[in-house]
């Protein structure tokens, strides 16, 4: 299942949430998965990347607008996926 970005939209798959690491992709500690989760509420897919917030281009503003909602107000993030 993928969720997205609420900076810039783009999908990933839920269980890159278990591959977080502190500072990004070039960290060396894993971070636990509650704490990646708030990670990437908060940072968006910057979190799997560089560990700062997303600055990519917008791929899908709708898209990122349905995933900060989700985001904000589902605890989970097997909740977040789009609905048809």
């Amino acid at each position: 299942m993928d969720i997205y970005c609420k900076h810039c939209g783009e999908p990933w798959d839920i269980y890159e949430l278990h591959e977080v690491y502190v500072g990004g992709s070039r960290g060396t500690k894993k971070v636990p998965y509650k704490q990646a989760v708030e990670l990437f509420k908060e940072l968006g897919c910057g979190a799997f990347q560089t560990g700062q917030r997303c600055n990519n281009p917008v791929v899908n503003k709708e898209v990122a607008v349905h995933a900060a909602f989700m985001q904000e107000y589902l605890e989970h993030p097997d909740e977040w996926g789009l609905f048809d």
